[in-house]
């Protein structure tokens, strides 16, 4: 499929991939890796990474607490993939 948001002049490139076993694809937009707390500190792909053991709902509520109030002011979508052992 074509991309959001990608010029038709832009190369892109197709890769497959098998998952192993109970191992999972996590998928996202920057901006739930951009969304910044009430300091300046951005939610970042460190605290994505930490956090994505516990999936789901919980990083959308840990994202939400994070934020502390404020809205997302990017798009923000989760795609979590989980390969069946």
């Amino acid at each position: 499929g074509f991309p959001l948001m990608i010029n038709s002049h832009n190369e892109i490139e197709e890769l497959e991939t098998l998952l192993s076993p109970n191992s999972k694809l996590i998928c996202y937009t920057d901006g739930f890796t951009k969304a910044r707390g009430k300091g300046t500190d951005m939610y970042g792909l460190n605290r994505l990474g930490q956090k994505s053991l516990e999936l789901g709902r919980a990083l959308k509520q840990d994202a939400q607490d994070f934020l502390d109030g404020g809205d997302f002011t990017d798009d923000f979508t989760l795609v979590i993939v989980e390969a069946e052992g």
